[in-house]
């Protein structure tokens, strides 16, 4: 899978106005404050006096960071399913060890035409089987998962910087803004990683096939739990 880097308003390097989102903030001394959780040695920034103009663009861009907010939770949600999707897989791992070491005991206690030494050879090459797709499968998911921790940590600083402009920019530099605002809005609408399905939605479980003379086993893909991940729709990002 092709790994992305974070999702967040820094990725925006093509407006003059500023180099990047964050750093501008930071030289701001006035919200500096923000990467504190608003408190900075007990100083909080005043507010600016705000145009009627200028205060309905805020609101309207609050309006938008709404279905923004709602994908912060869905990504949680994702990362939720995909930790849980590697638990199963880890659990199956056990037990489908154990299974097949069952059923070769079974088939060297029955009427198998295949010799002890033969079953013990099947026996060692379903479990080499079995942990190498295992492991594969569980790489792809700590790949996805790591993507998912990364986009959630940069949509997340995204929208409080988004927030934290809306209230304590001024005038002027809230129209510089505006650009980034759309660029972030429009990115996060059309990205496809906040859309992707689980990149593994099936378990091995080892199967025996009874119709044979030999009763071969093998391991098959089956499907477990997949995700049910709904991308909420972003309002155009149009500004009066």
């Amino acid at each position: 899978p092709v790994c992305h880097q974070p999702f967040s308003l820094s990725e925006t390097k093509d407006f003059s106005v500023l180099e990047t989102f964050e750093n501008y903030w930071l030289a701001t001394p006035m919200i500096r404050w923000n990467k504190s959780q608003g408190v900075d040695m007990g100083r909080v920034p005043p507010l600016p006096e705000v145009s009627k103009a200028s205060q309905k663009l805020r609101e309207q861009i609050s309006d938008l960071l709404d279905p923004v907010k709602l994908l912060i939770q869905d990504t949680r949600d994702r990362i939720t399913l995909v930790s849980q999707t590697k638990s199963k897989i880890q659990a199956s791992l056990i037990s489908e060890k154990e299974k097949i070491e069952s059923l070769i005991e079974d088939l060297k206690r029955g009427h198998s035409k295949t010799s002890p030494d033969q079953l013990e050879e099947h026996k060692t090459t379903l479990i080499q089987e079995l942990e190498i797709r295992s492991k594969e499968k569980l790489e792809r998911l700590d790949q996805q998962l790591s993507q998912l921790e990364t986009d959630l940590k940069g949509l997340k600083m995204s929208v409080d910087l988004c927030q934290t402009s809306i209230v304590h920019a001024t005038d002027a530099h809230f129209q510089e803004l505006i650009p980034l605002f759309e660029a972030f809005l429009v990115r996060t609408k059309d990205d496809p990683r906040f859309s992707s399905p689980l990149v593994e939605t099936k378990n091995l479980e080892i199967t025996q096939d009874k119709s044979s003379s030999e009763s071969a086993l093998k391991l098959v893909e089956v499907d477990s739990e997949e995700a049910s991940i709904i991308k909420p729709v972003l309002k155009e990002n149009k500004y009066d």
